[in-house]
This record gives structure tokens, C-alpha cells and sequence, in this order.
């Protein structure tokens, strides 16, 4: 076989079946549903990778499913970083939940190319557990995609990129990719659309606990209601968010 071709095949953003080394690590972090951990490839979500969430909307129950796994991660002192989430995260309840504030950095990019810079790095960074990425209206290149996913591989937290469900017909280079809707106010169908290593095509109906039945359809519990206005700019001024949880920006 020609030396380029095997240096190519030795990059961590290359897969092949049956090639365990490109693998996410085999045991993943438990979601907290076991339903969900049972049809997961390592029993959970896949560690040093990237976890595509592709969302019917933005609030469907997204932080519903990620909820455990962020609650767990702040008991072991590990930061997480949401990169501009599309709602003002609301700190009572996302304390209420178990999210260690301390340990949660809410980052909001200028532009574009800051906003991938950024997702990168935080992948990249010790001591981190968890990074939340939200692209917004903007689409994502395969190449930029496999910068996302390569930037996860070079460290053991996990990376969530959360998307518009249009998103599915695009070709990805992401570990997992789940497609989430809410069937009403207290349920969550979670489709795997593909998952390394693992079987696809299985569908999942998680009950939410009964602190998110009460909440209506259009507003995620841990955010505060509504999304910035249709025919704002990508990032609009945003009123300050509740005491206790910190947010940088650029200036």
C-alpha cells in the first residue's frame, strides 16, 4: 500500500469498520436513561467524540437528555461550556437540576469564525467534560464538521453539536447522531440515525420527570422563556442572565 494512503489512514478523523483505534472510547458516560444506555453503543454517550443532537426546535428536550449527564459531570468538579445557546439559560433551574453553576461558562462568539475557534479549543481543553455547541441558522461544511470532531478525539470530555433536524440529510463525521422530537409535553422520542461501532435505526420514547410536565410545549425548563425574535441579528443584545451564572464575550 503507497505511504500516503497509510499515513491517511492512520488520521483520527479516518474510520474504518472493525477499526477499534478510531472508535470512541468502548464505555461511554451513562445518559442517565437506561432505556437510552441499553441501545447506545458503549452504554452511553460516547467519550473524546462528537454527538450530533438534531433538534424539530430549539427547547424540544434537548437539556432534558443532557440533564443527568451534566449534573453528574458537575459532581466530579469538570467544566462544561455552552458555546451561544439560542435561549438565556435560567440559573434557578438549571441549579434545581443539579448543575454545579461554579463549574458552567456560558460563551458567546462574535462571528462565525470565532464561534468555531472557540468550540475547538473547548473540546480540546483539560478539565473539561462536557461542551455544548449551538451553530444556529448557519451551516456547517464537512470540513468544518471534522474539525469539530477531530478537536473532540484529541481529548475525553464529551462534545454535543446541536442542530436544526434539516441537518440529517448532510454527511457527518460525528460518533453519534440523534434526532429528537417532543411527542407532548412530557415525552421525548430519540431517533439514532447513526452511532459508530453500533446498530442504527432504533428509536427510543424517554418520560420526562414530573418538574418538566408542567412546563409549556414552546420553553425548555432550564431556559428562560423564548428564543431571541426571528428578525434579530445572530447575536442580539440579550438581557443579563440570572445571578451566579457566568458569561463571557467579546467586546
Amino acid at each position: 500500500m503507497h505511504t500516503s494512503l497509510l499515513q491517511l489512514l492512520q488520521r483520527p478523523d479516518v474510520w474504518r469498520p472493525g477499526d477499534r483505534r478510531s472508535e470512541p472510547s468502548a464505555a461511554g458516560n451513562p445518559t442517565g436513561h437506561a432505556a437510552l444506555d441499553r441501545v447506545l453503543h458503549g452504554g452511553g454517550w460516547p467519550r473524546a467524540a462528537l454527538t450530533e443532537l438534531l433538534l424539530e426546535r430549539p427547547g424540544c428536550g434537548e437539556l432534558r437528555l443532557l440533564l443527568p449527564l451534566l449534573a453528574a459531570l458537575g459532581r466530579e468538579r469538570r467544566w462544561q461550556l455552552w458555546i451561544d445557546p439560542p435561549f438565556i439559560p435560567y440559573a434557578p433551574a438549571l441549579l434545581a437540576g443539579g448543575i454545579a453553576l461554579e463549574q458552567l461558562v456560558v460563551v458567546r462568539p462574535p462571528d462565525r469564525r470565532q464561534w468555531l475557534w472557540t468550540c475547538a479549543q473547548a473540546l480540546r481543553a483539560p478539565g473539561v467534560g462536557a461542551v455544548l455547541c449551538w451553530p444556529g441558522a448557519q451551516t456547517l461544511r464537512y470540513a468544518e464538521l471534522r474539525q469539530l470532531q477531530v478537536a473532540a478525539s484529541s481529548a475525553q470530555c464529551c462534545g454535543f453539536l446541536l442542530r436544526d433536524t434539516r441537518a440529517a440529510a448532510q454527511a457527518s463525521p460525528s460518533a453519534l447522531r440523534l434526532r429528537l422530537r417532543a411527542v407532548n409535553t412530557s415525552e421525548l422520542a430519540v431517533d439514532i440515525l447513526r452511532q459508530r461501532g453500533g446498530r442504527a435505526g432504533q428509536r427510543v420514547v424517554l418520560a420526562g420527570p414530573t418538574c418538566f410536565q408542567q412546563q409549556p410545549a414552546l420553553s425548555e425548563w432550564p431556559y428562560v422563556s423564548g428564543p431571541a425574535p426571528a428578525a434579530a441579528p445572530r447575536h442580539p443584545a440579550r438581557p443579563q442572565p440570572a445571578p451566579d451564572l457566568r458569561e463571557v464575550t467579546w467586546q
